[in-house]
């Protein structure tokens, strides 16, 4: 599955304006609000302040704690100011203060003037840390536009892929009206999480908490108010693909099921099945069959494969006992 991959920006601005209620954020330095963040890695400029500079990060977030702050005020006047001075030099993003630490006036000066923005938090260090790289390794997340419908099935993130009209968003309704969750349909954004898995959401900002799904020949519907909280989800990790295609007597089908297929998406990559559609078939009662396969092949059983072994020993057992019997003859 090719699609176009978008690598987001991020700057210190929106990270102050989306997180400063819940990490009580407060400016201090308000210059340099645009700059870019490029990596959710951070770096605390401890060494650097002892005068150590051959390996200082520049291009990350420097977070000054409280073991920063002590040393920095343990330094005479002049020293302090020298190891400002070096710190400042570089052009970096921005700079996070921890427990509410008054910084050094010589170090906001410096700051304001170089236009690097200088925000304070009453967080621990490194509670604060955790929950910056966690929320810049989201942000920052390759990611790509899909068509497509994505419906949690038994807790089993399912993404349905295939041609316009055919039948993505009805097995999806018909999936909700069965207890299952619609997390978003036509529009999918899908993230590649920094630890190689990939979540599904709905493309739009604007109806990203209400997913609304549009059926051929009845319109727009709105999921939420019809079925209710209980039929809807805002994001899911997304474990398979179901691609479904139009039926074709020409093509041979997987029969078996000992031949699993793989599709890739932003190099990750999700079992997929291939479920041909014809008039009759109950789809959304397949699909809740291919998601309880699934987690029974996450806790190691595999149907198509127990079923072969128990035949491959009943054809041994069968070959045996013809071996045997010539013997006797």
């Amino acid at each position: 599955m090719e699609h176009k991959v978008i690598y987001p920006e991020v700057r210190i601005k929106e990270i102050f304006e989306e997180n400063k209620d819940r990490w009580k954020l407060e400016l201090v330095c308000p210059d340099g609000l645009e700059n870019k963040v490029a990596t959710p890695n951070l770096n605390r400029p401890g060494l650097l302040f002892a005068g150590f500079e051959k390996i200082f990060l520049y291009e990350r977030i420097q977070i000054i704690g409280e073991t920063e702050y002590l040393y920095l005020l343990s330094f005479h006047d002049k020293e302090q100011r020298k190891a400002i001075d070096r710190f400042v030099k570089y052009s970096f993003p921005g700079v996070f203060i921890a427990k509410n630490l008054d910084p050094p006036s010589y170090l906001m000066e410096k700051l304001c003037e170089k236009k690097i923005p200088l925000i304070k938090t009453p967080l621990s260090t490194t509670p604060f840390m955790n929950a910056l790289y966690l929320y810049l390794s989201l942000r920052l997340a390759p990611f790509c536009i899909i068509h497509g419908t994505l419906v949690d099935v038994y807790g089993v993130g399912i993404l349905f892929t295939g041609r316009s009209g055919i039948g993505k968003s009805e097995c999806a309704v018909d999936l909700v009206a069965r207890g299952h969750r619609l997390v978003a349909d036509d529009g999918i954004k899908i993230i590649k999480h920094p630890d190689e898995f990939l979540i599904g959401r709905c493309a739009s900002e604007k109806i990203y908490f209400n997913p609304y799904v549009e059926i051929r020949g009845i319109g727009i519907i709105d999921i939420l108010s019809m079925y209710g909280i209980r039929a809807v989800r805002n994001v899911k990790r997304i474990d398979m693909e179901i691609k479904l295609i139009d039926w074709s007597e020409n093509i041979d089908y997987e029969r078996t099921g000992l031949k699993e297929y793989k599709e890739e998406v932003m190099g990750v990559e999700l079992p997929c099945v291939i479920l041909p559609l014809n008039p009759g078939k109950n789809i959304a009662v397949l699909v809740e069959i291919v998601a309880l396969d699934y987690l029974l092949k996450k806790e190691g059983y595999h149907s198509a494969k127990h079923l072969s072994e128990i035949l491959k020993k009943e054809i041994m057992e069968k070959k045996k006992e013809i071996d045997f019997y010539k013997e006797v003859e």
